[in-house]
């Protein structure tokens, strides 16, 4: 008698294990984006740092990370006191994969950190094509801009030395932003104030130069003219600038791609507009979206985190989302990233920001990015691949119907509505033999 039960029970526990394979195979992946790169690039130390900007582009096969933030040093000055002094840095660094190619470093010394102080202005570095460019723009009284200088002058780079190639003089007025685009072979730039409304743009006629500049540069780079800066010529050359206006959102909160637009909106929406003007939303209750891009046919977005309650430091995911809002994949650690960029001809997404080593709760620090205590972190950047699920053909189990869709939980029900089926037939059979 007690064999006979043995013998049922093994003979049960074989029949479920089709279904263990079955449910296995089910289970979806959720690994799509894979890690290429993480460098380190240069160890901030635990004294005192505040990191304000953390940019990464693509140019060419290369990644270009431009960095601005002070440090804190102590020195001695007279009767031996020790005065606290703070240093300003301007670096950019070029990599190939992870190995360095180019680097420069500036530094400035912005006196007491007891004294009131604006920092440096951001030196803005952007890519297009093979070459890089950024803006100067007003100094804040740190370095007084040269009496016959612009205050907005748009310097080009080559890409693989590093060597400054070409400056253009554009405007006296002091903007806040800048953007540029090709038309034509010729280099179109956009000068523009933070707080434009879309009632300052007109389609017939030129906004006010307090709002907006538009200018052509030649491909030499030797002559700038001026372009009416209205709306159907911004609607022209700056499609994403017009939505970005519309809905009041800052650059990276914005994106735009032959008719389709993603933005994160005030209330931590990310709201998807195909080019029926059908929209879908995503939402989270976790922190706030900082960076969002197109992908590929796919949405990615830079969340913000609170890594510890007990501190005020920030941590960052890099989520994945499909148009639909579904979320594909989500990549957690323990940095803090400022800026995102997309290379999607080589498949490849970059992060850049701090890495934390070390965090201490501090009162002054309201971001990862600053430190007033002893936490410790480097500057960083990181690539990302994407591989699109390879399709999967789950085994076929004699008498038990498959569901074809590896990612839904039908099979799993399917599954065990089978083997109920078929296990109530054996028992039943077996217990008219016993």
């Amino acid at each position: 008698m007690k064999k006979k039960v043995f013998k049922f029970a093994a003979f049960i526990f074989l029949l479920m294990l089709p279904v263990g394979l079955i449910v296995s195979f089910s289970k979806p992946k959720n690994e799509f984006l894979t890690q290429v790169n993480s460098v380190n690039i240069k160890d901030l130390g635990a004294y005192g740092w505040t990191v304000y900007n953390s940019d990464v582009e693509y140019i060419k096969n290369n990644i270009l990370v431009n960095v601005n933030y002070d440090t804190l040093y102590s020195h001695k000055i007279y009767d031996n006191k020790e005065r606290l002094d703070v240093l300003s840095h301007q670096d950019y660094y070029v990599y190939n994969n992870d190995t360095i190619v180019k680097s420069q470093t500036s530094e400035n010394d912005l006196g007491s950190s007891d004294d009131e102080h604006d920092t440096l202005s951001h030196v803005d570095i952007r890519s297009l094509n093979d070459n890089f460019y950024y803006m100067n723009g007003t100094d804040h009284g740190i370095n007084q801009v040269r009496a016959d200088s612009k205050n907005f002058s748009l310097y080009k780079y080559d890409s693989d030395s590093l060597a400054k190639v070409g400056s253009i003089a554009l405007s006296d007025f002091d903007y806040d932003e800048y953007y540029i685009t090709i038309a034509n072979d010729n280099l179109i730039v956009l000068l523009t104030t933070d707080e434009v409304e879309l009632n300052d743009l007109t389609p017939e006629e030129e906004a006010s130069s307090e709002v907006c500049e538009l200018y052509s540069v030649d491909k030499d780079f030797k002559t700038a003219n001026k372009i009416d800066c209205n709306y159907n010529n911004l609607n022209t050359y700056f499609p994403k600038y017009i939505v970005q206006v519309k809905d009041q959102l800052d650059e990276n909160k914005v994106d735009y791609r032959d008719g389709e637009i993603v933005e994160i909106k005030d209330d931590n929406t990310i709201v998807y507009t195909d080019k029926n003007n059908n929209q879908t939303e995503i939402k989270t209750d976790v922190g706030p979206f900082t960076n969002v891009k197109f992908f590929k046919d796919k949405i990615v977005v830079l969340e913000d985190t609170v890594g510890n309650l007990n501190t005020n430091f920030y941590y960052s995911r890099i989520n994945l989302y499909s148009k639909d809002g579904e979320m594909i994949d989500q990549v957690t650690g323990l940095s803090s990233y400022e800026d995102l960029k997309v290379d999607e001809s080589n498949n490849k997404i970059a992060v850049a920001g701090i890495l934390l080593k070390k965090v201490v709760a501090s009162p002054f620090g309201k971001y990862a990015y600053e430190n007033y205590d002893a936490s410790e972190a480097v500057l960083s950047y990181e690539e990302y691949t994407y591989k699109e699920p390879e399709p999967e053909n789950p085994p076929i189990i004699p008498e038990i119907p498959i569901i074809t869709n590896p990612e839904t939980s039908d099979i799993i029900i399917a599954g065990f509505v089978a083997l109920f089926g078929i296990s109530l037939y054996i028992y039943i059979k077996c217990k008219k033999a016993l």
